[in-house]
């Protein structure tokens, strides 16, 4: 009968995923800000995805105090 390999202490290495640059969230947003969105999207030749990112992008990158 064999016997499997012990794990001797400490975290394992190389198991799971590896980091994503990336961090996704989920925000509410209210019907008339994804209508305007949407607008806003099909004008500029993007998907509303695309133009809420490119939003919430511009939005981050403001100063919090002028």
């Amino acid at each position: 009968m064999e016997s499997k390999p012990k794990q001797i202490g400490g975290k394992r290495e190389g198991a799971g995923r590896k980091p994503c640059p990336n961090v996704w969230v989920r925000l509410p947003v209210p019907r008339e800000v994804w209508a305007m969105i949407e607008v806003d999207a099909k004008r500029n030749g993007r998907t509303p995805e695309a133009e809420a990112a490119r939003l919430l992008e511009r939005w981050a990158a403001a100063p919090l105090f002028t």
